[in-house]
């Protein structure tokens, strides 16, 4: 029912009065029943102009349920396809040998279950054609959520709370085409099977303070996605990020732990996997800064590596970035240093297609010859 007509006829039925007559009682109940329904629709007018109210979840993020009131959509369903001309084989950012080639490199869909404001299933789904195997399609995340104001606990296959790159950013978000080499060795995938408690950040809840601070602590399986524990022991990974003033942002993190397999799925002798990260964004207005480092000791050798970014929106033109990425994956030997500068370019030409064009120049002291890569990629949002 129109509120301006509730408000029309409540005035009126007041206005004429209401005869205290036992025949008229009826009417009585009429009008009280008239008061408490234009009542309710105006809280749930003022419910639906809070910050937050009722809001489902963005886009690109793991969705989640609405902040005052039943969520609007029962069922979420979105994501993104990433179609690319490059010479560029995998996550890693290795070099194909025999060339570039067109790839499917990411197809990720989504769908949320929300049966009521504070639960929700979530699943993404990846499929993709570049790779030596025909296992090129696979399960990302599927877990279930009960999530309050600011807090939510998570069980299942999900993102490893470390960092920026891992924890936070999404591919779709991201300005280069792959993340830095030493999360792609250190959480292949970025996801692991276990539970993680933490405080909701702002990119994921509308009504949550952008100012407060963010945790997330973990129990995992430490073996990756779709795997079942290989020992006994679990791994324990945990984030902290602070917002400083308006531009900055600083975080910490931490995983201790054990694994199996290595990236290429090759079984290790030394199953100790331990890592401390700091990271930190800068932002304003048209320019951003992005640094993450990572140190400690993966399969017993140790370790760093880490990326320092920056990127600068043109407006109508688009935008144009720079990184900077390096990786040692044991100090104590020779001939394995990984570095790669990036160079590149992307536009938004809708809230759904963005076209990117990058270039890296790369040294890998443990191959000969040149390494450098490039793509020029079109993702496409649904």
């Amino acid at each position: 029912m129109n509120l301006k007509l509730l408000i029309v006829a409540g005035l009126a039925a007041t206005s004429l009065g209401v005869p205290a007559r036992a025949q008229d009682s009826k009417l009585e109940e009429e009008v009280k029943a008239l008061r408490a329904r234009l009542e309710a629709l105006e809280k749930a007018l003022a419910e639906s102009k809070r910050p937050g109210g009722q809001q489902p979840g963005q886009p690109g993020q793991p969705g989640q349920p609405g902040q005052g009131g039943e969520p609007r959509e029962t069922f979420q369903a979105s994501g993104y396809i990433e179609t690319r001309f490059t010479n560029v084989a995998n996550s890693r950012g290795d070099r194909l040998p025999t060339g570039p080639e067109f790839q499917v490199s990411r197809l990720r869909a989504r769908l949320n279950f929300l049966p009521s404001e504070n639960l929700m299933v979530s699943t993404e789904v990846n499929a993709q054609t570049r790779g030596t195997t025909s296992n090129d399609v696979n399960m990302r995340e599927l877990y279930f959520q009960y999530m309050t104001s600011n807090r939510f606990v998570r069980v299942g296959q999900q993102r490893v709370p470390f960092g920026y790159q891992v924890g936070l950013e999404s591919s779709r978000n991201r300005a280069a085409l792959e993340r830095a080499r030493v999360f792609t060795l250190l959480f292949p995938s970025e996801r692991d099977i276990g539970v993680v408690v933490g405080t909701n950040s702002p990119i994921n809840n509308p009504g949550h303070n952008p100012h407060a601070p963010r945790f997330s602590l973990a129990i995992l399986n430490g073996e990756g996605i779709n795997r079942s524990d290989a020992n006994r022991d679990k791994s324990y990974a945990g984030s902290a990020t602070f917002p400083i003033g308006r531009h900055h942002e600083v975080g910490a993190s931490f995983y201790t732990g054990s694994s199996t397999r290595d990236v290429s799925d090759n079984p290790v002798a030394d199953t100790t996997k331990r890592a401390l990260g700091f990271d930190h964004r800068y932002t304003n207005k048209r320019f951003g800064t992005q640094l993450e480092y990572v140190a400690g000791d993966l399969f017993g050798s140790d370790f760093y590596g880490g990326y320092a970014q920056l990127l600068y929106n043109l407006g109508k033109p688009g935008n144009v970035f720079t990184r900077a990425d390096v990786f040692d994956p044991d100090t104590g030997a020779p001939d394995d240093y990984w570095r790669r500068v990036s160079v590149g370019w992307f536009k938004d030409f809708s809230r759904n297609f963005r076209l990117t064009v990058d270039y890296d120049f790369v040294r890998n002291n443990a191959t000969p010859g040149r390494d450098n890569t490039f793509g020029i990629e079109a993702q496409t949002s649904f």
